[in-house]
């Protein structure tokens, strides 16, 4: 796989960095250009560099068991940190990810001193990243150094193209709230997923895609915070890990993952009565273009909405519309995620805090996602393919590469 030299253009108000990509696979799906866009206002905050490339492109030519070239100049610290990151991966999932040659002719180290040295996270308006906010500006982060002053919301991560109008309303919201504690939000957007999508499932690639858009602003940014997913009890093969996102660090650039040492019903305690997340929180998963912020129907606004519940918090919280009722218990429990560890987390927390009215309809929300996990490993893959395949074909994947932007 090839990485040509970027290009930086202004179109329509947004500094757009593209590169063209060269595979030898030739798949149809898989974007003959991978760009980056920005505001307008970042244009001098982004170098002609392939460190971004390289990050958001590395799986992809690891699935393909293609080596991969930048021609671009690149950061020998990436390089090396990818060369690690490779390693994890093969352990993690040795039939999917093949340890691949990274040619960089042009191996160059980006200047701290060029770098306008902000703090930056990225942001979702979820449980995690808000979490991170909450710990990383003052008086939680007494150090000015670790300070957030910028958050990064990105367009095509969980919210597909198509949805342009969710993504500028959330914007809004977002900006709008993050104002009141003296964050700016940057909304991006790319097309990054669309590398993986159809070889590996989003939950393994997100980690590097996602920070590839923090490498595009290596002119701005000194350090920039990602979320953890799960804590150090129960870490487990996922895209975002504090075994990986540190490797993805530059001469220039700090990447700090950050929450591990938490429990998610500890961050949900932690921000229950902060009233900036109260405005804005998003952990929806629905894929519902009609739904603005939450549908407090699915998985995981079910299971932060019970444990906001015994918070006693639900009711200040403005983007959750329906109250959560024993009723909503019983629907979780017939459409929990078999991978979810939420539901051990409100067991645990409903009898710690003795909880006694919900305990016993998180024990059946915890029973219904054990029967779902042993229906899962029973069915033979053959059967999983084909139901898969009915269900869930790529085609109606809206971040499938046939149906984003190249």
């Amino acid at each position: 796989m090839i990485i040509h030299f970027p290009e930086l253009e202004i179109i329509n108000g947004q500094s757009i960095l593209s590169a063209r990509i060269e595979s030898k696979a030739n798949l149809h799906h898989l974007p003959k250009t991978l760009w980056f866009s920005f505001p307008q206002k970042y244009e001098t905050d982004i170098p002609l560099r392939g460190d971004a490339f390289l990050s958001g492109a590395f799986l992809a030519a690891s699935l393909l068991g293609e080596d991969i070239e930048v021609k671009a100049p690149v950061s020998p610290k990436l390089v090396n940190g990818l060369a690690e990151i490779q390693k994890i991966f093969n352990i993690w999932l040795p039939d999917n990810i093949t340890p691949i040659k990274i040619l960089c002719p042009n191996l160059e180290a980006p200047s701290p001193t060029k770098t306008k040295r902000e703090v930056a996270s990225l942001f979702s308006g979820g449980v995690d990243s808000s979490f991170i906010l909450w710990a990383n500006i003052p008086p939680q982060q007494p150090l000015e150094d670790f300070q957030i002053k910028h958050s990064l919301f990105m367009h095509g991560a969980d919210i597909p193209f198509s949805q342009t109008e969710r993504f500028n309303f959330l914007t809004e919201l977002f900006s709008n709230s993050l104002d009141h504690i003296g964050v700016n939000l940057i909304p991006c957007a790319t097309n990054v997923r669309a590398m993986t999508e159809g070889l590996l499932k989003w939950d393994y690639t997100h980690g590097a895609g996602m920070l590839a858009c923090g490498l595009v602003l290596s002119g701005l940014l000194k350090r920039l915070y990602i979320a953890s997913s799960f804590n150090y009890r129960n870490l487990t093969p996922w895209g975002s890990s504090p075994l990986i996102d540190n490797w993805f660090s530059t001469e220039s650039l700090d990447i700090i993952h950050y929450g591990a040492s938490y429990r998610r019903t500890e961050k949900i305690k932690a921000i229950a009565n902060w009233e900036t997340v109260q405005e804005h929180l998003r952990v929806c998963s629905s894929l519902d273009s009609e739904v603005d912020v939450n549908c407090s129907r699915c998985n995981k606004c079910l299971g932060t909405m019970s444990i906001l519940d015994m918070e006693k918090s639900l009711h200040k919280f403005n983007t959750f519309k329906e109250p959560f009722t024993a009723r909503k218990f019983l629907r979780w429990a017939l459409i929990i995620d078999p991978h979810s560890v939420i539901p051990l987390f409100v067991v645990r927390q409903a009898y710690l805090e003795r909880h006694w009215r919900v305990l016993p309809f998180a024990l059946i929300v915890y029973l219904g996602r054990i029967i779902r996990s042993l229906l899962n490993r029973l069915l033979p893959l053959w059967l999983r393919k084909i139901l898969r395949k009915r269900y869930y074909p790529l085609e109606k994947n809206p971040f499938y590469g046939n149906n984003l932007q190249s």
